[in-house]
């Protein structure tokens, strides 16, 4: 059987020819044949449409069937592996929670040990600072002590004793409320007068180790907000290393000056002088070239120097003396500072 485009060329050769039939297959017209003969062919042909849709029809259900059961396979798949992972993210969730928590402790132990730490700095540097003013007032107290005193001399040398007493108060305060923090310690310096209570408190020192001390005239307008008690602190810190590094006869010499930066302190001394190594470490906490030094003063130094928005600057040779220089801006960086 013949399916043909040209059913004349189909019926001149004499074979059943298939000229139409729909695509469902149940529409089938032959030609070249009788219409009996047409029937049987129609429905044997019908019948073989339907078989060959069929099969088609069982191959794809097979097929759809099978790409069921593999997706399905993969979701089950998929399922326990989200399962799985849910579970992992729960178990490091707890973990971290718990790390967290051990941080925090660790952190809270870490914030009390750097308090502790930089308590037992304060205490250092406060009970070698006390030194100078509790000397002075001793000294003088001392004074009251010789017999027949004229008594305007009795209370010359107790108005000393008092102004040492109360010197020694403004100076713990002052460190303490620097140490702190607290806002109260931005109060406008006059750093001449400074400089003149730092020479009276210290002089005595100077004295019994024979050394002299030399102020240059102090220009005008030489105040800049800070802390009294930590700037005094730290000029007398300089002044008394100042002084143990002369030998009897030797001199300190303070300077006061205008800069295009602020305000130049500067305390010299003729003594031994430092080689450059030792220079470099000598602002390092707990570093000391004295056997009976705790290494802290000239840390306290540069930190009240550096909280007041400025620097300190050491200049020495080995036999030539040193000069420490203090730079202090007439405006204080509150960021710096904050």
């Amino acid at each position: 059987m013949v399916s043909s485009r040209n059913p004349e060329v189909a019926n001149k050769a004499g074979i059943p020819t298939l000229i139409a039939f729909s695509s469902g297959g149940d529409q089938c017209y032959f030609s070249g044949v009788s219409p009996s003969v047409q029937r049987t062919l129609k429905a044997v042909t019908e019948t073989a449409l339907h078989t060959i849709h069929a099969a088609e029809l069982q191959r794809a259900f097979l097929v759809f069937d099978d790409a069921s059961r593999q997706l399905a396979d993969s979701y089950e798949g998929l399922h326990r592996e989200v399962a799985r992972l849910n579970a992992e993210v729960m178990v490091t969730n707890g973990r971290l929670r718990i790390q967290l928590a051990e941080n925090q402790a660790m952190a809270r132990a870490l914030a009390r040990s750097e308090r502790l730490a930089t308590l037992g700095t304060l205490s250092a540097t406060l009970a070698h600072q006390l030194r100078t003013p509790l000397a002075g007032a001793l000294l003088y107290a001392s004074q009251l002590a010789q017999p027949g005193l004229p008594d305007d001399q009795k209370r010359q040398f107790a108005g000393e004793v008092v102004a040492r007493l109360r010197e020694l108060e403004v100076f713990i305060q002052g460190t303490l409320d620097f140490a702190s923090g607290r806002s109260e310690w931005r109060q406008p310096v006059d750093l001449a007068t400074l400089v003149a209570d730092a020479c009276q408190l210290i002089q005595p020192q100077a004295e019994l180790a024979g050394v002299t001390l030399s102020t240059e005239a102090p220009p005008a307008g030489s105040d800049l907000p800070g802390s009294r008690g930590a700037l005094l602190s730290m000029l007398l810190n300089l002044l008394d290393n100042a002084i143990l590094a002369c030998s009897c006869g030797g001199c300190v010499r303070i300077g006061l000056r205008h800069d295009t930066e602020g305000m130049r302190l500067s305390v010299a001394d003729d003594g031994c002088g430092m080689d450059f190594e030792t220079c470099a470490r000598l602002f390092e906490p707990y570093f000391t070239t004295r056997g009976d030094g705790h290494g802290l003063g000239l840390a306290y130094v540069k930190s009240v120097a550096e909280a007041h928005g400025g620097s300190v600057l050491v200049e020495s040779q080995p036999g030539s003396g040193s000069v420490f220089t203090l730079i202090l801006p007439r405006q204080r960086n509150e960021r710096e500072g904050a």
